[in-house]
């Protein structure tokens, strides 16, 4: 094989290979939890949406998001870190969440059960529900969440002063 050839035949391997690579990424990216866990893109745990909610009285937010990537999700409160409040807390408030696609819901969840409390370096979170993507919501599609607050818990307030309605992407591990 002379020379001419051998550069063509590489030449055309290297064009096909750069080809398949990128659909193939592409599709690993958006299917694959495992693929985004071992290359994590720099908004891999970036928030979807983030709006300051009032649970001190009865009101709606509307957050539009898209989730961007397949796996575990979560829609948390985010608090101060120096709320007093115990690992496993019972709300005297009541939220009701609900995410519509195209104003039909694919989502729906009245929290006023326990909420699991987690702590980190500044601030805090109430764990409201995990949800799966896109077993539970679809992916790569503008979605609004609803966010209600049927029954106020005007005492919250005092404990906890700018209260965040955060809805992100967490860990697969």
């Amino acid at each position: 094989m002379n020379i001419r050839r051998k550069k063509f035949v590489l030449f055309v391997i290297t064009v096909l290979a750069i080809a398949m690579y990128f659909p193939v990424k592409g599709y690993l990216r958006i299917n694959s939890t495992a693929f985004n866990w071992l290359f994590s893109p720099n908004d891999f745990y970036e928030p979807l949406a983030k709006s300051g909610i009032d649970l001190s009285k009865p009101n709606e937010i509307v957050v539009r998001f898209k989730n961007k990537y397949p796996g575990l999700h979560a829609i948390s409160l985010l608090v101060d870190n120096s709320i007093s409040i115990p690992d496993v807390y019972n709300p005297r408030f009541i939220v009701d969440i609900s995410v519509l696609k195209d104003d039909k819901i694919v989502f729906h969840e009245i929290s006023k059960d326990q909420l699991t409390a987690f702590y980190g370096k500044q601030r805090g979170f109430f764990l409201t529900r995990y949800y799966h993507v896109p077993e539970d919501m679809p992916l790569g599609i503008e979605l609004k969440a609803c966010v209600k607050v049927i029954k106020p818990d005007p005492e919250f307030k005092n404990a906890s002063d700018n209260p965040i309605l955060l809805i992100e992407k967490m860990s697969d591990e």
